[in-house]
């Protein structure tokens, strides 16, 4: 915690800034053990050897089989200015992209679809396919909403969220959890 602490000429980065106020509320419940066991888990590695890069990127990570922790993680985004809040969802948006990129299977629609969202932080493209039709369709959601989602289908890995834009099926539109 003492990182947060340490003064520099920089601002200060809105993932800082996140993290201070998330962490501390978290320690306030009781919950801050149970995060940095979560994040040992998924990093392979205890949280204070990994690097900013590795570290930042477990942000987008939050434990799923607490609800406590996404009303914590919303309540402490919703704190923020405007401003870091634009700038951290630009870097969750960053990091679930790259992910969402790595599995993509029609990426010349997936590459439109995010470039027309290029400017606006608070929307993130993902890629889903159709259970009917077995086509891909990539989409942009609102992070906010995306992040809720992927709660509600918690363990599923799969995401419906809409009709099938091809062959106008009603929830056949999957989209993989990408976190």
């Amino acid at each position: 915690m003492s990182y947060f602490k340490i003064i520099t000429k920089e601002p200060s980065s809105s993932i800082d800034i996140f993290c201070s106020i998330y962490y501390r509320k978290c320690k306030e419940r009781g919950l801050f053990e149970d995060l940095l066991e979560y994040y040992r888990k998924v990093g392979g590695a205890p949280v204070l050897l990994l690097g900013r890069p590795e570290f930042t990127r477990n942000l987008t990570l939050v434990p799923t089989y607490n609800r406590e922790f996404w009303k914590l993680w919303n309540d402490t985004v919703m704190e923020l200015d405007s401003d870091i809040r634009e700038h951290l969802f630009y870097h969750i948006k960053l990091e679930i992209e790259r992910k969402a990129e790595e599995g993509c299977h029609a990426f010349g629609t997936f590459e439109r679809v995010r470039y027309k969202t290029k400017d606006r932080p608070e929307f993130v493209t993902i890629e889903g396919q159709c259970k009917n039709c077995k086509g891909y369709v990539s989409a942009a959601f609102p992070l906010n909403e995306y992040l809720q989602e992927v709660l509600k289908a918690y363990p599923s890995e799969v995401v419906v969220f809409k009709q099938c834009p091809a062959c106008k099926n009603d929830d056949s539109l999957e989209f993989s959890l990408v976190l």
